[in-house]
This record gives C-alpha cells, structure tokens and sequence, in this order.
C-alpha cells in the first residue's frame, strides 16, 4: 500500500519537533505531510512562534509542507478538520491509499501502532483509530483512512441527520457526549455536531469498516495548542521523554531557493536571468508577458523574506506592485487593469511598503476594492 503519513500544524513548534523528531526516529525512510493551520498575523492568537514553525516546516528536508498562506483554493474555514480535508485530497492527486493521521503533540516510541493500523485497512476497515472516546466515537489519533472510502468532509458537522439512522444509538451514546461536551465548556451550539473526523467514522462504523486497535508506541499528550502549550524548558520539566527532541537549537532554516517559488513562471531562454512573476499577474489582472518581467535579483531578495501570498506579500513585492500600477496609470489603464484597479492597488502596495519601513516586518493589510 502507498501510504501518507499527516499533521496538521497548530500553534505547535514545540510539540510538532517532538512528533516529527520522534516519526522519524522509527520510520527515517518516511517523508510527512504537514497542513499548515497556524494563525496569520492579525488574526487571534497568533504570535511569532506561528512564523517560526512555518519557516521550519517549509525547510525541513523530510517534511511536504502545505503553506496556508500560498495554497491553491486555500481552505477559508481554518480547523482541523479543514487541514485533513486538505491533506486528503493532496493524497488522493498523489496517489496514496492510505492517510496516517497524527497529531503533534504525540510521541512515537515504536513502529507497531503503525502496522496495526495498516494491517486492520488491509483486512478490509475504511478506517482504523487506537482511541476510543466515552460516548463510542473513535478519535482520529492515531488513526489510518482509505483514501478511496473517505469521502466525508472531516470537519465538525451536524449530528443531527445521523441520529436518524437505525444503528445510531448503538454506536453513540449521545447522553454520555453532551455531558462531555457540557464538563468541557463547550458553546451550546457544539451539542447538535460532531468532532473532528467522527461523522467520518460514523459513515465506516454502520457499515461495520470501523476498527480499533491496539497503539503500543505511540503516545498522545492531548491538548498541545492549549493546556500543554509552555516555554521549552517547563515541557521538558514535566515531560522529560521528550526533552531530547525541544532541547537542541532548532535547526538553521535554509532560504528559499529562486527556482523553486511557485508563481516564477515562463523563464525566458535568452534571458536566464529574467521571469514572469506569476504573484504580480495575479494580483495586477495584467495580461502583458513584458509588464511582467522581474530580474533574477528581485527573485532572490523575495526569497530572503517569507513566502509572499495574494494577501500577504513581503517589501520586495510591495515594491514590484508599487512599480506596476504606477506604469499602468501612466499607460491610462491596460487590458486587465483599469485605472481605477491600479490606483487601488497601488495605495495597498504603498501600505505595505510604509508598514515595513515603520515596523520591519509585513502588514496583514485589507485587500482593497477594485474597479
């Protein structure tokens, strides 16, 4: 079987080194898929340790990091359950069979929860967890899905059309699930939905695909983003199995190389040293290949800042953009780019110029309105 082993990041830069550390202490031949869920700047509780873990994940030479700042069709809901959408439908363009699903706060230890959970999909389950919640619902860490079987969203949903099904209550106990939804504060609303992945347990358990099996070497501490969320040297303090995976200087992150940024586009043979910037046509609507052009200087200077995005995009950006409206007012409007665009565009590419003198770092600046 081909199998994708995922996690989904969170405000996780410490627990993510131990899980990543750990994996690939017993599966050092394993590449893993990383969801990026972290906050943006700007939006609540985000802070540079979200920056931090992103830049370490894009660099690490084991890991295919999904940027949620530059993803194609990126996810407009931002959970959990939203990242192992993603996660699955990259396994499903790959290839893979089967989706490994961890979380980050997670120690592995062994390679025997792993084979127990491709052996129970290879004898025929849509999907196989080691953790059984109180009210029946398997808890998706550590958890395996066919690729081919999961076709249910993994985000929270309604509860309510599945209580309708013959086999409802015999597989959840819904008295035992709003009393564990009460004793944890959750809003009101949280008491007609499911967790995280459980209606897609729910839609394998009435078909009888649902296994649980047994996890020895695997551990999960459980609220990592939140509760378990601490300064390195209290982790390590209360949980000293892990101090070896936090305690080490975190690896020096190594640039972005030119050749490899998504939106370089139609490099010119005569020219190597010249490319269409794909982030500018997408931004400006210009359609002219020349309007487009930027030296392989300006690529490198992007790349010694972070990835830029649609809606987030570095000095060296801002000042591309900036150069581009103004030629295109100048021109009194191109195909693709009215006036009005251009002035709107350029006040926003001023914006960030002026935050990053002001700050030194980049503005989550409102996308303003066009035409």
């Amino acid at each position: 079987m081909k199998v994708t082993t995922i996690v989904v990041s969170f405000r996780s830069l410490h627990w993510m080194r131990v899980a990543i550390g750990s994996y690939r202490k017993f599966f050092p031949e394993e590449r893993l898929l990383v969801v990026d869920n972290n906050p943006l700047p700007g939006e609540e509780t985000w802070d540079s340790d979200c920056e931090t873990e992103r830049a370490w994940l894009a660099s690490h030479p084991a890991v295919d990091f999904v940027d949620r700042r530059t993803a194609e069709g990126a996810w407009a809901r931002r959970s959990h359950g939203a990242g192992m959408d993603v996660a699955l439908s990259w396994c499903r363009q790959r290839g893979a069979e089967v989706m490994v699903h961890v979380e980050p706060d997670c120690l592995v230890t062994g390679r025997q929860w792993r084979a127990n959970l491709l052996d129970a999909v290879a004898r025929g389950a849509w999907m196989a967890a080691s953790e059984r919640k109180s009210y029946g619902a398997l808890h998706p860490a550590p958890s395996a899905w066919r690729v081919d079987q999961a076709w249910v969203s993994f985000n929270g949903q309604s509860i309510v059309r599945d209580m309708r099904h013959p086999r409802f209550r015999k597989l959840v106990d819904l008295r035992i699930l709003r009393a564990e939804l009460r004793r944890q504060g959750a809003p009101r609303g949280w008491l007609g939905y499911w967790d995280t992945a459980q209606r897609a347990w729910f839609q394998a358990a009435v078909r009888d695909r649902a296994a649980q099996v047994a996890a020895p070497g695997f551990k999960h501490y459980w609220q990592g983003s939140t509760q378990k969320r601490l300064p390195v040297p209290a982790l390590a303090a209360q949980f000293p199995e892990i101090a070896s995976y936090i305690q080490r200087p975190l690896p020096g992150l190594r640039p972005r190389r030119v050749d490899s940024c998504p939106y370089r586009q139609d490099r010119h043979r005569r020219r190597r040293d010249v490319a269409d910037c794909g982030l500018l046509r997408q931004l400006g609507g210009v359609q002219s290949a020349a309007d487009l052009q930027v030296k392989r200087e300006a690529c490198q200077a992007c790349c010694r800042s972070f990835q830029p995005s649609p809606t987030r995009f570095n000095t060296v950006v801002a000042s591309l953009l900036y150069d581009l409206t103004s030629t295109v007012l100048r021109r009194g409007g191109v195909p693709g780019c009215s006036v009005a665009r251009a002035r709107n565009l350029r006040s926003w590419a001023k914006q960030n110029l002026d935050w990053n003198a002001d700050k030194n770092l980049t503005a989550d600046l409102p996308i303003p309105g066009v035409d």
